[in-house]
């Protein structure tokens, strides 16, 4: 790298609607972040520190606390090293995870660290992650250019496969909401914080579903927010709902105002949310599959037949079917389930999202639902046994 690469850079700005007071503070914070990384890091060929989500797109959230300003999202970054050998991964894993919880106690805010060798970007395959990546960024020190090496992936065409990915992660806040609800949780007020924030998360996650599946998906929230309001979409049910409860999130993303809603009946509000996003799901899924006519169980039987009757990816096949028989043991194995011991455990997480969530009054959905995921009881039973899949294959 020349001098004039390896220069730490400081963007425009890192919010859309902070006060100088925001930017100054998170300024400084990068500063901190960049100091610490390269000191961390430096012995391992640095090629750049790379800041990501909201305020690496200049759009990141605000909010006012005790009467001052003050970043609102977590911090996201990447570093990029020269080579990371497979031997190695889980070492590298642990030193950016360890980076990130010292970062967050010197700047008094989350910051996620992610470390990957620089040669992953040449083949990165196209995923939301990805996506956002080579569209959504700030070098903050290296190689300025260094994700031009990404591919050339087109800017507003994502697969559908990560819509289906985005409602799934998304739509686990909801998910987590409706647990707190069914158990009698008594909200403390960061709890209550975590409940809006997990409602305005999976609102603009579903909308940016109808955005992948439309073909007009961008990278800034204040692009997507514009052509979900203004763009057609009459085809997608409830769409003036839609954009309506889309741009009440956006809103809150850019300025944050949890006092507003610290007072709501959550029941009544988590309830008529899932009435506007449910249908939307479905319709989702309909363009997904090529089907003008689903519902969630007949989706089931279709995600439940995706892959199967192929010999592709045999080497795949023998590793999820020895990640299934550690994860629901020989007796599943054995049973009339045995053939999802060839898909990996995201593949039954998918196929029971939608009714664990819904919980559709159509569909005597626990006959199907519990065994796959090994599970006896009742709805939180499965929605907790849910859960612990969740944290160990998708976070």
């Amino acid at each position: 790298m020349t001098e004039l690469q390896q220069q730490q850079t400081t963007p425009e700005r890192y919010t859309l609607r902070g006060k100088p007071e925001v930017e100054q503070r998170i300024a400084s914070d990068m500063e901190k972040i960049v100091e610490h990384l390269r000191g961390e890091f430096s012995g391992d060929s640095l090629q750049a520190i790379v800041l990501l989500g909201g305020y690496g797109r200049g759009e990141g959230g605000a909010l006012m606390e005790h009467g001052r300003p003050k970043p609102h999202n977590n911090y996201d970054l990447l570093v990029l090293i020269e080579k990371m050998p497979l031997s190695r991964r889980k070492a590298y894993f642990h030193r950016a995870t360890t980076a990130g919880r010292t970062l967050a106690k010197i700047v008094d805010l989350g910051v996620d660290v992610n470390i990957r060798p620089v040669a992953f970007l040449d083949n990165a395959v196209h995923i939301l992650i990805n996506h956002d990546l080579r569209f959504g960024h700030h070098v903050l020190w290296g190689d300025l250019n260094i994700l031009a090496r990404m591919p050339e992936y087109d800017k507003t065409d994502v697969p559908l496969s990560e819509g289906a990915a985005l409602l799934r992660n998304r739509g686990n806040c909801l998910l987590e909401n409706r647990m707190a609800l069914e158990v009698g949780q008594n909200y403390r007020e960061d709890e209550r914080r975590k409940f809006i924030r997990h409602i305005f998360k999976a609102t603009i996650g579903y909308g940016d579903a109808v955005l992948i599946a439309k073909g007009w998906y961008d990278t800034s929230y204040a692009t997507k927010l514009e052509r979900i309001i203004n763009l057609d979409i009459q085809e997608v049910p409830r769409a003036e709902l839609l954009k309506a409860i889309y741009k009440e999130a956006a809103e809150f993303r850019f300025e944050p105002n949890y006092a507003k809603y610290m007072e709501r009946d959550y029941t009544d509000w988590l309830m008529s949310v899932l009435s506007v996003l449910e249908p939307i799901h479905l319709w989702f899924e309909k363009q997904r599959l090529g089907v003008e006519e689903l519902t969630w169980q007949t989706q089931y039987h279709q995600v439940t037949a995706e892959g199967f009757g192929t010999l592709e990816g045999p080497l795949k096949r023998v590793r999820d079917f020895l990640i299934n028989f550690r994860e629901f043991g020989a007796l599943d194995a054995l049973g009339d389930r045995g053939w999802w011991f060839l898909r990996h455990p995201r593949d039954r997480m998918l196929a029971a999202f939608p009714a664990l969530l819904y919980r559709p009054a159509d569909w005597e959905w626990k006959k199907e639902i519990n065994p796959l995921l090994g599970v006896r009881g009742d709805w939180i039973d499965a929605a907790r046994r849910y859960q612990e899949l969740y944290k160990k294959y998708l976070t």
